[in-house]
């Protein structure tokens, strides 16, 4: 995931991904309800210029928080993202 503000030092790397959303790990205090701007790259299908919104926060103590990303809307397809996301796990297994 690509994201254009910079809400975290780490490399931001989703987690629980499916076409409705997924979390990740961040450094700085996420805003609920923020609407952000990202890019999602599946191998080399790229899904530019998404919009989600932030919908839960929660703070690990160790200056980390785990942050819910609702996926708003794409520029393509949620039901390719969803088959595209299928493929991937397919793969990976």
């Amino acid at each position: 995931m690509r994201q254009r503000s910079h809400n975290s030092d780490l490399p931001l790397v989703p987690e629980d991904v499916s076409a409705g959303g997924f979390k990740v790990l961040v450094t700085s205090e996420p805003h609920l309800n923020k609407e952000i701007e990202f890019s999602i790259q599946i191998s080399d299908k790229v899904f530019d210029n998404c919009a989600a919104t932030i919908v839960w926060a929660h703070e690990n103590g160790d200056g980390t928080w785990y942050t819910g990303i609702n996926i708003d809307s794409l520029t393509e397809d949620r039901n390719f993202l969803d088959m595209t996301l299928n493929k991937a796990n397919e793969i990976m297994k």
